[in-house]
Parts: C-alpha cells; structure tokens; sequence
C-alpha cells in the first residue's frame, strides 16, 4: 500500500513539472530591435581597429628582427651579433604575444562595459514577459539549435514590444 501511495505522489508530481510553461526567444532580433546597442558594435570596432593597427606595427617590427637575425645566423650561427638579433626577436615575439593577450581582455572589458547595460534592460524584459504569461523557462533558440518550436511559445515580438514600451 505504501509503496502503491508513493508511486502516485511520484507520477502525481512529475505530471506536474511536464506542464511548466516553456518559452523560446530568438536574442539576436531582439538585439537588433535595441538601436543603441548597435552603436556599441561601431565603438568596438573602432576600439579593435586601433588595437590591430599597433598589433600589426609590432608583428612587422617583428618580421623584421626575425629577417635579421636568420641572415646574421646563415652567415654565422656562433656569432655574438647572431645570438644577440636572435634574442631580440624572441623578445619582440614574447611583446607581440603579451600586447594580444591584454589587447583582448581590454577589448572584452570595454565590449562588457557598453553593451552590459542593454543586455540588462533585455533581460528584465524577458523576465516581465515571462512572468506575465506565466512562463517558468525562457530558451534563447538563437543559441541553442532547435528542431521544432511552436510559434505560440516563441516571445521575441512580446520582449521586443516591453523594451519599446520602455
């Protein structure tokens, strides 16, 4: 009898969870729906575009130092001034690896500090939407491959329309 009343409790609740409303959102349209957050792909850009021209003044440096040092080496390889041409394009490599490394954080830091405040209007939008059709999961499916969404439980055009409403 006990295990009898279990095995109802059991099914009762999983029979439960399986009608937890379930909503699908495409975040890229609603993205391109925010004008603003637009504008902070031109700055990154822009922001990229310097860092790349610096990246590309240092790995031609580079080449250079390496050019150099190959020659000197063919010529002679126990050379002071081979080992020295050597060392310096080690060192101008070891720059050039360091000055990408913090380039990106940089640039991740500074695409993070434009975009963070649209990422959070977007996202009280989808909790509003959510909680007002009574929705317990939102899937972004612009992430997430899917193979079949019911148009009814897709809220783009509903998120869209709070942010505007805003």
């Amino acid at each position: 009898m006990k295990k009898l009343i279990l095995f109802t409790l059991a099914l009762f609740f999983s029979v439960d969870q399986c009608n937890a409303q379930l909503a699908v959102i495409n975040s890229k349209k609603v993205m391109l729906s925010v004008p603003a957050f637009a504008k902070t792909d031109t700055l990154i850009a822009k922001e990229t575009a310097v860092y790349a021209a610096e990246y590309n003044k240092k790995q031609l440096f580079l080449n250079q130092l390496i050019k150099v040092a190959d020659s000197l080496y063919k010529l002679n390889a126990k050379s002071e001034l081979a080992n020295k041409a050597i060392a310096d394009a080690q060192a101008s490599e070891k720059d050039l690896k360091s000055y990408a490394d913090v380039s990106n954080k940089k640039l991740l830091e500074y695409k993070q500090l434009l975009q963070q405040p649209y990422i959070d209007k977007v996202m009280d939008a989808i909790k509003a939407v959510a909680s007002r059709l009574k929705y317990m999961q939102v899937i972004d499916n612009a992430s997430v491959g899917m193979l079949y969404v019911n148009p009814l439980s897709d809220i783009t055009n509903q998120v869209i329309n709070e942010l505007k409403s805003k």
